[in-house]
């Protein structure tokens, strides 16, 4: 996680940790570990996020999508070549910071991503 977002991935990552037990990896690849990659932040300022977003959602995160203020929310499953992916992308940083906020909420012991 770079930059702005840090805080707002870590937020996140805490809150994960504390209902499921296990915290996510945040990193810079999806190379297939064990336990759920969390990307958070804008294309513009986390470039792992960045190159995820083009190769496995290129026409969900776009340089249009979401706008300023806006955030998109994807979970991928594990595949044979990467571990699984939650992804919370940003149009700018406060959209980050409302996605983060908006998917804490919904995470409950009841609603495990």
């Amino acid at each position: 996680v770079h930059g702005s977002d840090e805080k707002p991935a870590r937020t996140l990552s805490e809150r994960i940790a504390k209902l499921s037990g296990t915290k996510p990896r945040m990193g810079a690849q999806a190379d297939g570990a064990a336990g759920t990659l969390l990307l958070v932040g804008t294309l513009q300022n986390n470039p792992a996020l960045a190159t995820f977003a083009q190769k496995e959602l290129p026409t969900e995160i776009t340089s249009h999508h979401p706008m300023a203020g806006g955030y998109a929310i994807f979970r991928l499953p594990a595949t044979e070549t990467r571990s699984a992916v939650l992804v919370v992308a940003g149009g700018d940083a406060a959209g980050v910071e409302i996605g983060v906020q908006n998917l804490g909420r919904l995470l409950t012991m009841e609603n495990q991503f």
